[in-house]
């Protein structure tokens, strides 16, 4: 039987349709809140459904350069920008760690 790799969480990130960092996530979460509201990115009047947890208020320049946040749908830039937070609150040092293909 192998043995389960332990690993270790050392940075959170969050971008959310109730928070853009951690601290903001899980303030609106313990105060129960959702993020469902009316769609507003598209028409949706087509659909059955109007409902839609958006990300409200995310700069991606805040994250990335505009040429790279050009290049990337929505959900790519919340994801760098999540890693980018989470690297930040590990105190990471990118150049510091192992270079891999």
């Amino acid at each position: 039987m192998n043995t389960p790799e332990r690993i270790v969480v050392t940075g959170l990130g969050a971008i959310t349709p109730i928070g853009l960092s951690v601290n903001d996530f899980w303030k609106a979460m313990m105060r129960g809140e959702s993020g469902a509201a009316p769609i507003t990115y598209f028409d949706a009047s087509p659909f059955k459904t109007h409902f839609a947890c958006e990300v409200k208020g995310f700069d991606p320049l805040n994250y990335m350069e505009r040429k790279l946040s050009a290049r990337l749908d929505p959900f790519c830039r919340y994801a760098l920008a999540s890693t980018r937070q989470a690297i930040e609150d590990a105190e990471l040092n990118l150049a510091d760690l192992p270079q891999s293909a």
